[in-house]
């Protein structure tokens, strides 16, 4: 669920001042109060409501510690539209790429998990990229996160008329840090087909 008290925006930007919100409170100050609540309650939201756009609504972001030897990392969040729009593309700082990803599970239980390259977001109705589900994964991590630290995400997305969104949310990194995944075993040379046969009782040379 998306927490309660959540700011729609009402007016645009403007250059060469601080722009004022209908209640003629600055951005600025609702920004602080914004982090407080994040800090009171450990949920972050964010959302983008342009005077012709959708409103996009994001929460519940998270994902897990990303340890040293690990160069992926699930990503989880909360997705909430006012009209179908289409996940069309993800970023962060933390990773040279975010990919898009699908689970489907097959008839015999086990899940299939795909990369795809748009995720539809249906209006009016939470899309939950969750645990077990379909997620965003961070590869090739740049560096290492620990639980309490955030990771930044920018999320693109396209509704039926092509206008474009981006949205942004800080995924607050918790749960337990895993161990160095164990060193990869050395590869033995393979024989050639030109190699001597070996003699029977032989030993190999170490």
């Amino acid at each position: 669920m998306f927490p309660l008290g959540g700011q729609r925006s009402g007016g645009s930007r403007k250059r060469g001042g601080t722009p004022m919100s209908a209640r003629g409170v600055s951005p600025r100050s609702a920004g602080a109060r914004l982090a407080a609540a994040v800090c009171a309650t450990g949920t972050a939201f964010a959302f983008a409501a342009p005077a012709t756009g959708a409103d996009i609504r994001l929460a519940n972001a998270w994902t897990r510690p990303m340890g040293q030897g690990y160069p992926t990392a699930e990503v989880y969040v909360d997705i909430r539209s006012d009209v179908t729009v289409k996940l069309v593309r993800a970023s962060s700082a933390a990773a040279k790429s975010v990919a898009i990803i699908v689970v489907r599970e097959n008839p015999d239980g086990t899940r299939a998990a795909t990369a795809v390259r748009e995720l539809e977001v249906p209006a009016g109705r939470e899309t939950r990229l969750a645990l077990y589900g379909n997620h965003l994964e961070l590869r090739e991590i740049q560096e290492q996160k620990a639980p309490g630290m955030s990771v930044p995400l920018k999320l693109e997305f396209v509704d039926s008329a092509g206008k474009k969104q981006i949205v942004e949310i800080d995924a607050v990194v918790r749960g337990v840090v895993l161990r160095p995944p164990p060193p990869a075993e050395p590869q033995q040379p393979q024989a050639s087909a030109n190699d001597p046969p070996s003699a029977p009782g032989a030993v190999a040379p170490k």
